[in-house]
């Protein structure tokens, strides 16, 4: 399949140039879900999400082959990854806080050398593109009561990024026991989802 690294998209990964499937999510339908009136309306939610895109925080999996503008298509819980990133962007945060928040949220945690460090089973690895949101989003899609907030931690190692369930649970990597953070932040993430997933519904 042909691939294309254009200058739209600014990550590490090449994206295929035709999708696998037309079930995504345009930008043009990411950013209407993730407007929230004039503060931060539709145009400003796009270029948002636009440059989230040419970051490299937010990985369309390929173009639309159907609609003639050739739009990249994106997975629903990446939207919910971009508007976790604006939550944080608000504050206001850039740089490594957003690197670390949009690898916590798209990236299984795997260490060979020392696999009980790991959150995946080497053995059976996460399949079809997988991810910690991905999960997330699927949890939430059941309609049961879920919290869930991304939990930022600044240690003398920087900036880490974290799923927090609440009581001292963590989904995935937690923090580390006989480190003392310098600063602490928790974004709640439940509250977002039920509005996403509404807005998308209506998108289609």
């Amino acid at each position: 399949m042909p691939e294309s690294h254009d200058p739209e998209y600014g990550g590490p990964l090449w994206v295929p140039a035709e999708a696998p499937d037309e079930n995504g999510v345009t930008t043009e339908a990411a950013a209407r879900a993730l407007a929230d009136g004039k503060r931060f309306d539709v145009a400003k939610a796009t270029a948002f999400f636009r440059n989230r895109v040419q970051a490299g925080h937010v990985v369309p999996y390929g173009r639309s082959t159907t609609d003639k503008r050739k739009p990249y298509l994106f997975r629903p819980e990446q939207v919910l990854v971009a508007a976790v990133l604006r939550k944080l962007t608000e504050l206001p945060l850039t740089g490594v806080p957003l690197e670390a928040a949009a690898l916590r949220l798209q990236a299984f945690r795997g260490d060979t050398r020392n696999p009980a460090r790991s959150e995946i089973d080497f053995a059976n690895p996460p399949k079809n593109g997988d991810t910690p949101a991905r999960r997330l989003w699927r949890e939430f899609e059941t309609g049961l009561p879920f919290h869930v907030a991304l939990h930022l931690q600044w240690t003398s190692k920087g900036c880490m990024a974290y799923l927090s369930l609440g009581d001292d649970l963590y989904f995935g990597q937690r923090p580390e026991d006989n480190v003392v953070p310098v600063a602490d932040l928790v974004v709640p993430i439940s509250p977002l989802v039920p509005v996403l997933i509404s807005r998308l519904g209506k998108a289609d």
